[in-house]
């Protein structure tokens, strides 16, 4: 069963997937882009997991590929016990961090009004 704690991981291997199928058939980014109405910058950063990748699209990187929809898919091994990427884990840390430090410095500044 694929992971749902860690969506972004999930992604990540797509990414990876489509990004070595990719490349063992000699396309490009911008031919693949163009074939499925992406830009060469939106598969990149559906390879790098970055960026989510619609199920339509998946079917739209297969024909264009030259391979089955199952072969895009990463190994349910992987999925299983994949992590988030660390830099989105980064990312998420960061982001919770400023809202601690905000929610914290609002309160402090209130208590030293009240005094």
């Amino acid at each position: 069963m694929p992971s749902t704690d860690a969506p972004e991981a999930v992604y990540k291997l797509i990414g990876e997937r489509l990004a070595k199928i990719r490349e063992e058939r000699a396309a490009t980014q911008e031919d693949l882009g163009m074939f499925a109405g992406l830009t060469r910058a939106s598969i990149a950063n559906i390879e790098k997991g970055r960026q989510r990748v619609f199920l339509h699209q998946l079917y739209r990187f297969a024909d264009y590929l030259g391979v089955k929809l199952g072969d895009l898919l990463p190994d349910p091994e992987k999925v299983r016990f994949a992590r988030v990427v660390p830099e989105a884990e980064a990312a998420y840390l960061e982001k919770l961090r400023k809202h601690i430090f905000i929610s914290t410095g609002a309160t402090h500044r209130q208590n030293r009004r009240r005094a």
